[in-house]
């Protein structure tokens, strides 16, 4: 592992450094990063265990840009390569798990892209940012999340916490409006925990060998368009976009006494329209968001099957029930008593179009989250933070408070706590429990 982690920094180092020597007419760009992080159980919690949280990651990422002379051509490459502790000293994982989570390379903006006079081709690794809210997503549905150590990526991590995906994205724009297509040809899900650590969706189902399922497939690409149109200090968009979920459902056969025998990941589609509106008004940021999906894919209720009958109704559909979902957000944010201490508001509402069959997920939600942030010291040097969740609906919540030091010239270090609370069957409840994390990083 150790010598992949320097086999690449060396390899981009003597890029940056001879690539310009070399070749004539281009710019060339690098940059480095090492972090290294620790998170962990305080006290004893209700259902957590401490194993689910110990982690020790050491990461490592090269950077390299290389920019025609003319600005119009960028190629970038930036591996995020990353060495997990935990799947070799917790005993809750087994050699599966070693060999999948314990070490990895995850390829972050690497794309090659062309800037012409109105327009940017963009093709390879990247993000792809929709709509308008931070914490809880709606149109911002084309980049999955990294759920294998953020419960709530947006919260916890939010660069570490979005995947990057395989795209060609290309934008046209004006001073009035904007329009960008985007394909994704290979389907990407969310990285998600071993199916042996507690916060894995598919924690109850660890026990079981689980297929894909090929009847629908995801062998199709995904794909979409944004439209913008700017008036004066406002944007108005709107979205459309066919493609999967980031987490697959399971489809489940049961048997005769009502217990899983057979079980398949389902790949089904699920299709976005939605709308965004921005403006700024008395120095605020005013934003509004809207959608509907349609033919969300969600689980059945099995602990609710009981007799031959309902079984065979179950079994017809693999557990599955489509059901069109209705989401709307509103979220403000603002400068407080100086530019340094700002604070983010959104609310957030969903609800499910009646399902023909019991769900797992509730048919209406909401809830509300905040983000307190304030620098301090010369040159910004140190940050406060408080962010939380709450959902009203289920009375579950979870709070974060961090603390940020970017001391020297390279180096910063930060500590976080979060306490998730509710009970056993809502949002957070289920993951009670109080953590630490501990980021050190060095960056040039």
């Amino acid at each position: 592992m150790w010598k992949r982690f320097g086999s690449i920094a060396i390899l981009f180092s003597v890029a940056v450094l001879v690539v310009p020597r070399v070749v004539h007419g281009i710019d060339v760009e690098g940059s480095f990063r090492l972090r290294y992080e620790n998170s962990g159980i305080l006290g004893e919690q209700k259902y957590i265990r401490k194993e689910d949280i110990d982690h020790r990651v050491f990461s490592m990422r090269p950077v390299l840009a290389i920019y025609s002379n003319d600005g119009a051509w960028e190629l970038r490459a930036a591996p995020n390569i990353y060495y997990d502790t935990a799947y070799e000293r917790v005993d809750i994982y087994n050699e599966q798990d070693k060999d999948e989570f314990s070490s990895y390379i995850d390829w972050r903006d690497t794309y090659v892209s062309h800037r012409g006079e109105n327009n940017v081709l963009r093709v390879g690794r990247q993000v792809i940012s929709w709509g308008k809210m931070d914490a809880l997503r709606l149109a911002d549905r084309i980049n999955p999340v990294n759920l294998e150590r953020y419960l709530v990526p947006y919260l916890y991590d939010y660069e570490e916490g979005i995947q990057h995906v395989t795209a060609v994205s290309w934008d046209f724009f004006s001073a009035q409006s904007g329009f960008q297509i985007v394909v994704v040809p290979e389907y990407q899900q969310s990285r998600l925990p071993s199916k042996n650590n507690r916060f894995s969706p598919y924690y109850a189902y660890r026990g079981y060998d689980i297929a894909a399922d090929k009847k629908p497939d995801a062998s199709q690409p995904e794909y979409g368009f944004r439209y913008q149109k700017f008036i004066d200090d406002a944007e108005l968009s709107f979205y459309f976009w066919e493609g999967y979920p980031d987490i697959p459902p399971i489809g489940i056969l049961l048997d005769g006494n009502g217990h899983p025998r057979e079980l398949a990941y389902h790949y089904g589609t699920e299709t976005y329209v939605g709308m965004s509106y921005s403006s700024i008004w008395q120095h605020k940021v005013l934003r509004f968001e809207v959608g509907m999906i349609h033919d969300s894919v969600l689980m059945m209720d099995q602990r609710r099957v009981s007799g031959s009958e309902e079984i065979q109704a179950f079994n017809k559909k693999r557990g599955l029930s489509f059901s069109d979902m209705y989401l709307a957000a509103a979220g403000v944010e603002t400068e407080l008593w100086s530019p340094a201490a700002r604070l983010i508001m959104q609310y957030y509402y969903e609800e499910l179009a009646k399902p023909d069959k019991p769900v797992y997920a509730p048919l209406r939600r909401d809830g509300i989250t905040f983000s307190f942030s304030q620098l301090l010291g010369d040159y910004d040097r140190y940050q406060l933070r408080f962010d939380g969740q709450y959902w009203t609906s289920d009375g579950s919540y979870l709070l974060r408070a961090g603390f940020r030091d970017q001391f020297l010239q390279h180096w910063q270090w930060n500590v976080e706590l979060f306490q998730l609370v509710g009970d056993a069957d809502t949002t957070f409840g289920m993951y009670e429990h109080s953590q630490y994390t501990f980021r050190l990083q060095y960056e040039i």
